[in-house]
């Protein structure tokens, strides 16, 4: 009797609902968060165009010092989420959808079209959770049959259950006849008329609506969204074809596509590429910053005796390229260690802007007219040295105020102006604007 007490037995962790909620609750700590993970899921289904719709009815409240406020009803409140992506077959919807912490997208780092999906710890859902009590998905495969689809619905308040196991949550699921666009139309009523999809191509894709909102979305709020996909969704010199349409219904003429940092205004632009197995940098340089033809009038005879890059030549095509080894640039002895460390960094990519912010006040001289005003705002709005991985942003590096390359530290210690002895003069930090790209692929 005895032995037979202490043979040791296996039994398994139970998890309540409620864990599993706080897990969701602390990667989504605020609704911003919440909305651009649900955008990149749209990118990692291979979406091209992506859109967010805010339905936030107001009323007109008199406040206590007489004047009108704009309050928004929560409770008929609702967010919409909408892709064109791959869609969700049933099988799909119960395997992966369903399965928290599913390593899928780990496993399967690379979408149809090739993207390095943004996902990686199977907990992208929660988003749903943080937003809103209810929501309802409709999602129609591209390898449909005959437009047979995938109607979900979900009521996050089961997980408050303190008596629930986690394995004890449903959602309901059933296959329907689904069209995207006619199903958007339908849930927009006469709103959808507001909207101009007919560029966008919805034959297949996901909508999201979610609704009994957890929120209240003012004026402010909604803003807020709208500049964190500004700086988070990926920069048009990245050429991804993935667009975010933003519309809030009450408030119309305020919003539309989300413009990303694209630069077309620079003094000078540095491409380069660090090949890791090589260990060099290839560089393309353009320059933008002078007046050619102030230079073919009068300064032609001065760049007669010069050499690459600084040749008429050179300058007149604007754009050269070299390549210089990593250990030059950083002026290192390459030990086999060294060499290692290197290595192991793997490829990646980087784009430099510097953009003046003030007209030369020497005349004669070859620059350019600048517009400062213009300038200066783009800066405010994109500028810094950002990260992106895998086409999304990594905050905070290159916010405002976000100066992690120490550059103006570094501009600081060194004040001479540019036409100081070569090597002496600094970029400030106030005056570039650049993108610094890797992926969890290459660059571990």
């Amino acid at each position: 009797m005895e032995e037979k007490l202490n043979i040791p037995t296996k039994i398994p962790f139970k998890v309540s609902a409620r864990a599993g909620k706080l897990l969701g609750r602390e990667n989504f700590s605020n609704p911003e968060g919440a909305i651009t993970e649900l955008v990149k899921n749209s990118y990692d289904a291979d979406a091209e165009n992506c859109l967010v719709i805010f339905d936030i009815p107001l009323i007109q409240i008199e406040d206590e010092n007489g004047e009108i406020q704009n309050i928004p009803v929560k409770e008929k409140s609702v967010l919409y989420i909408i892709d064109n992506g791959d869609g969700m077959k049933k099988n799909i919807v119960e395997d992966y959808w369903m399965q928290i912490g599913t390593g899928n997208k780990e496993q399967y780092f690379l979408s149809d079209n090739k993207r390095v999906k943004t996902g990686a710890k199977g907990i992208g859902r929660f988003a749903l959770d943080r937003l809103g009590l209810n929501t309802e998905m409709w999602t129609l495969s591209k390898n449909a049959e005959n437009n047979i689809g995938v109607y979900w619905q979900m009521n996050w308040s089961q997980f408050d259950d303190l008596e629930k196991s986690i394995s004890e949550i449903e959602a309901e699921i059933s296959e329907i006849p689904i069209h995207i666009e006619a199903k958007i139309q339908e849930l927009l009523g006469n709103k959808f008329n507001l909207l101009d999809l007919t560029d966008i191509d919805f034959k297949n894709g996901t909508i999201l609506k979610i609704s009994n909102l957890k929120d209240e979305w003012y004026t402010d709020e909604i803003e807020n969204v709208f500049q964190s996909l500004e700086a988070l969704i990926p920069p048009k010199e990245l050429n991804i074809p993935f667009q975010v349409y933003f519309k809030h219904l009450q408030n119309f003429s305020n919003y539309g596509y989300v413009n990303t940092a694209f630069y077309n205004d620079f003094d000078y632009k540095i491409k380069a590429k660090y090949n890791a197995e090589s260990l060099t940098v290839e560089f393309e340089i353009e320059r933008n910053e002078l007046d050619l033809n102030i230079i073919n009038k009068r300064f032609k005879h001065l760049f007669q005796k010069l050499s690459f890059p600084f040749d008429l030549e050179t300058i007149e095509k604007k754009t050269f390229k070299y390549s210089k080894s990593v250990g030059k640039l950083l002026n290192w002895d390459l030990n086999e260690s060294r060499k290692n460390l290197l290595k192991e960094i793997g490829d990646f990519n980087f784009t430099f802007n510097y953009i003046k912010l003030a007209n030369s006040k020497k005349e004669g001289y070859p620059y350019k007219d600048i517009i400062p005003k213009e300038r200066r705002a783009t800066l405010e709005r994109f500028g810094g040295i950002k990260i992106y991985r895998d086409s999304f942003r990594v905050r905070p590096y290159g916010d405002p105020k976000n100066d992690w390359l120490g550059l103006g530290f570094r501009a600081a210690k060194s004040p001479a102006g540019a036409g100081q002895r070569i090597g002496d003069w600094r970029v400030n930090n106030e005056s570039v604007a650049g993108i610094i790209t890797i992926s969890r692929k290459d660059n571990p």
